[in-house]
């Protein structure tokens, strides 16, 4: 700690010393966005034009549509600030450029608009979490900035830049208010998401035993423990499975040895070339390794099994495959005199 101190005070000694060399890089990354603002608006005009004619369905296909869009929104906006920040009066642009870059800002709340029907086809499909709590805040803020900066264009026109300051301070208290909030039990997102997917529960939309218990214990703290110690109470009759399989098991911790049957570790481990008999050391152990899994069943539901001679001795090696949704783990386990 001393040292990282001593070597942060030294750094701002020297910098003040080299306030021309700053400037020097700021002016140079003003100038990059000043290049780089009109490109950016031009992509985000011309992906509005062509949207009516493409499907919205391959947005959302990737995945990835509500992010891309708020990135996009995000970055015009930065680099608008970052271009126009010095005199008023000084255009950085020809008349038809500069028209052309408040025309895009004017466009700015449709992305919004897109923005909020993505993050609300994923709520209703699988209910809030705490990346989509914060993903609509973060929507919320570009949003309003976005309706302040076309207040702006809609009352200054082309001297609409004079109103940015007054935009800007008032969604910086805006922006402080919310981090004050999220920071109280007055905007507690992780009871939000306890409800939702509590509520998923109650109404059916999702069967108990595909629901992800773990989530709930693993990051939503407080209140996720709460839920999960009443519903391990309101499924110990009807579900006396789920409890042990799942509720029961996060709460032994993971030092206890969870092992499935033979039955179940056959059904849910896919082996390659074929289904011969394991050693049974090594048949015990993964089925130790497929029972501690069972409470992460919503993350890593397939399992394969490869056999090979690795090292050329006549003797298998196995390698243990855990697949979830576009990721896997693996791991190698060989005979190292009589243990696996």
């Amino acid at each position: 700690f001393p040292a990282l101190a001593l070597a942060h005070g030294l750094g701002v000694i020297i910098f003040r010393k080299l306030s021309g060399i700053i400037d020097t890089i700021r002016r140079l990354q003003q100038a990059l966005m000043l290049f780089l603002l009109p490109v950016l608006v031009l992509i985000a005009v011309l992906f509005l034009a062509f949207l009516p004619f493409a499907c919205t369905e391959a947005l959302w296909a990737t995945g990835k549509g509500s992010l891309m869009i708020l990135w996009l929104q995000a970055l015009v906006l930065f680099f608008v600030n970052g271009v126009y920040q010095d005199e008023f009066e000084e255009r950085p642009y020809p008349l038809l450029v500069h028209r052309l870059i408040y025309f895009g800002i004017l466009l700015l709340p449709v992305y919004s608009i897109i923005s909020f029907h993505g993050l609300s086809l994923r709520i209703a499909q699988y209910g809030w979490t705490l990346d989509r709590c914060w993903a609509f805040m973060v929507w919320a803020v570009l949003t309003l900035f976005s309706l302040g900066y076309l207040w702006g264009i809609v009352r200054r026109r082309d001297q609409w830049v004079r109103t940015l300051g007054t935009v800007n301070i008032s969604m910086g208290l805006v922006v402080l208010l919310l981090m004050v909030l999220v920071n109280s039990p007055w905007l507690d997102f992780r009871k939000l998401v306890v409800a939702s997917q509590v509520g998923r529960l109650d109404s059916g939309a999702v069967d108990p035993a595909d629901f992800d218990y773990y989530y709930l214990y693993r990051n939503l703290a407080g209140p996720g423990y709460a839920a999960l110690e009443a519903l391990g109470k309101r499924y110990a009759d009807s579900h006396p499975d789920i409890v042990a399989r799942h509720i029961a098991d996060i709460f032994a911790g993971k030092g206890e040895v969870s092992t499935i049957s033979a039955e179940a570790f056959a059904a849910q481990v896919e082996q390659w070339p074929d289904n011969r008999a394991l050693p049974p050391a090594l048949e015990t152990q993964l089925r130790e390794a497929v029972g501690m899994q069972a409470r992460h069943a919503a993350r890593n539901r397939q399992y394969y099994l490869f056999r090979l001679d690795l090292d050329g001795d006549a003797i298998d090696e196995y390698i243990f495959l855990r697949a979830g949704d576009g990721y896997g783990f693996a791991d190698l386990y060989y005979l190292a005199g009589d243990e696996w």
